[in-house]
């Protein structure tokens, strides 16, 4: 039985020559680790990277994207007073994330 190296150096040897890897546009550009891992703290990294790949995500991950979907409303908002309110929610959506993120931070 062949040993696990060799079944991968027999596989890279084969997608190299296929052309599949130089193909994808990520070849050759280095690995974009801003996927929040390294901001999460230290205790918690595992259980929300188990969480994260089983389709969940943490309650603050939803307040960040609600908070996204809210600057994009904001850009597109047709008058200044819906303009206004979007700004409202959008500076409560922000201090609901800030008081989460320091609540992680102390625990």
């Amino acid at each position: 039985m062949p040993a696990p190296d060799d079944v991968i150096k027999q596989w890279v040897r084969t997608v190299e020559k296929s052309g599949e890897l130089t193909s994808n546009p990520y070849f050759g550009k280095p690995f974009d680790f801003d996927d929040g891992f390294f901001n999460t703290p230290a205790r918690y990294r595992m259980a929300h990277k188990v969480l994260r790949n089983a389709g969940y995500s943490p309650p603050e991950v939803a307040l960040f994207n609600e908070a996204a979907d809210l600057k994009e409303a904001l850009k597109n908002a047709p008058t200044e007073t819906e303009a206004a309110e979007l700004r409202r929610q959008l500076a409560e959506k922000n201090q609901q994330i800030s008081v989460m993120m320091e609540t992680l931070k102390k625990s």
